[in-house]
């Protein structure tokens, strides 16, 4: 429930949402000691106020969540990640936009700058596997077959050249 009441993004946000665009209905005890339902098991609703929104995030101050119905998705079953150096961070940042823009949906999206690359040698005693570059994007991809995932990675690659 932990994940309901405060609703995070986590590493897969990029692709999925957060926690709150998959929750379709609450039942939730409030402070008056009754049961409410809350939410439409339809993805559109039209009916004002939605008072599962509110429960969502409110970090339990607003009352005791004791059911959720929620939307799940199939488990790809292939992913890969690549690692792609910038010469600066700023240049890594930058690259995102064009690579969404492409139609590409990853994953995942971490940036890294030559610093944490430092401190990871450092700590782990080896050496980065990638020389050159100041700047990185981590992107990862998932999908149901390798077919799937080579060819984001390629189109999202192609985009940064």
């Amino acid at each position: 429930m932990g994940t309901l009441i405060q609703t995070p993004g986590g590493l897969k946000a990029v692709k999925y949402g957060v926690t709150r665009e998959h929750i379709r209905q609450l039942k939730v005890v409030l402070t008056d000691g009754k049961l409410y339902k809350f939410g439409a098991k339809a993805v559109k609703s039209s009916s004002g106020y939605s008072l599962k929104d509110l429960i969502i995030g409110s970090e339990a101050t607003l009352g005791v969540v004791t059911e959720v119905t929620m939307r799940l998705y199939p488990t790809p079953r292939k992913s890969i990640n690549a690692l792609i150096p910038f010469p600066t961070l700023d240049d890594a940042i930058k690259s995102v936009p064009a690579i969404l823009a492409s139609g590409v949906v990853p994953t995942t999206v971490e940036f890294m700058g030559r610093k944490v690359i430092n401190l990871w040698e450092k700590y782990y005693n080896q050496k980065f596997p990638v020389d050159e570059g100041n700047g990185f994007i981590l992107l990862g991809f998932d999908a149901f077959t390798d077919g799937e995932v080579q060819a984001e990675l390629k189109k999202a690659v192609a985009t940064t050249k």
